[in-house]
């Protein structure tokens, strides 16, 4: 609705012609940010149009500090990906892919570093800053591992990553991170017991019987049990033949 009411607004004011790119030569992101510096120098009018267009309590909700600009086309060059980078401002590049006529697919060409998951936070939770590199404690983790598991985890690194170019990899202050358009895994790491914890954005009731049945008790729930990582069911591996199932449930998660 939000959205909504920002193309009303710069519509009527002769700004936004055409907001969606089909082509990655048309200065998208220019374009972006100007709508963008637009909006944050036009505050009160816009405020005002959500507050008839919407409702008074939905404009008291809006944050304009927290403004973002989502470039959506159907490619983007290396020089938009690295120009956005150095920019310091909050700009997503989206890509487009056309499968079918009523069949689209959106995935992240890049992704600002601003908004990451709390702890026990799904994919959709309002997020936390990344920990500065020299703040993370995954290093001293990896660091207490024996060579099996460390060997595991340079596995499932590897494969996570191997999934697709959009796929993202952080490591944030507890655990490694993993998204494409949303989060869908995590990696966290036990020292005491040499053991890695996965957290994916799967339904748990899909695998109830596993959760219930599993003799190495390797599947959990955790949708109401507070963790760091992202999503609803824990998967733990402690030996090299976890990681087939791993990498199955990793996969999954991916796809969504």
């Amino acid at each position: 609705m939000l959205a909504h009411a920002l193309y009303s607004i710069t519509r009527n004011a002769g700004l936004f012609r055409d907001p969606y790119k089909k082509s990655s030569s048309e200065n998208i992101i220019n374009q972006g940010l100007f709508y963008l510096n637009w909006l944050l120098d036009h505050q009160a009018e816009f405020t005002l149009l959500v507050m008839k267009k919407i409702s008074p309590d939905a404009a008291k909700e809006i944050d304009f500090a927290n403004a973002r600009v989502l470039c959506i086309a159907s490619d983007f060059t290396r020089y938009d990906e690295h120009a956005i980078g150095v920019m310091g401002r909050s700009i997503e590049l989206i890509r487009y892919r056309m499968y079918l006529p009523d069949l689209v697919l959106l995935e992240a060409a890049s992704l600002p570093a601003a908004f990451e998951p709390g702890p026990g936070s799904s994919a959709s939770s309002p997020s936390l800053p990344n920990a500065p590199g020299g703040q993370s404690e995954v290093p001293s983790q990896m660091s207490k591992l024996n060579a099996a598991t460390l060997a595991r985890l340079d596995e499932l690194r590897g494969f996570t990553r191997s999934l697709g170019d959009d796929v993202e990899e952080k490591m944030l202050k507890w655990y490694f991170r993993y998204r494409r358009l949303r989060n869908f895994a995590s990696i966290e790491l036990g020292t005491k017991k040499q053991a890695i914890s996965l957290y994916l954005v799967l339904d748990p009731q899909m695998f109830a019987d596993r959760i219930a049945h599993d003799p190495g008790q390797r599947y959990r729930d955790v949708s109401a049990i507070g963790h760091m990582g992202t999503g609803d069911l824990e998967f733990t591996i402690r030996a090299d033949a976890d990681l087939d199932d791993a990498k199955k449930l990793i996969e999954a998660a991916y796809r969504g």
